[in-house]
């Protein structure tokens, strides 16, 4: 993958972990499991969480693998916070 490209999956990588932490804090007062969902899937979207699973566990993200998993953890938070 170029440089640039990658240097804007990373940037939404860290934009879209953020916003699903802040939203999985803010949603703990509607639904502890949604809220749960929200913050899991923030954390597993930023960078380092992925390389520390990658160093401790030799675990692989593909492009297309991390982004089904984060659709599914959002999904789910989403489905118990509304």
């Amino acid at each position: 993958m170029p440089e640039e490209k990658q240097d804007i999956v990373k940037i939404l990588e860290w934009f879209f972990g953020v916003v699903f932490i802040l939203y999985g804090l803010f949603s703990f007062t509607l639904s502890i499991i949604g809220a749960l969902f929200l913050l899991a899937g923030g954390i597993f979207i930023l960078p380092p969480f992925r390389q520390f699973m990658d160093k401790k566990y030799n675990i692989k993200w593909y492009g297309w693998l991390k982004w089904i998993i984060l659709i599914i953890l959002v999904g789910l938070g989403y489905s118990f916070v509304k």
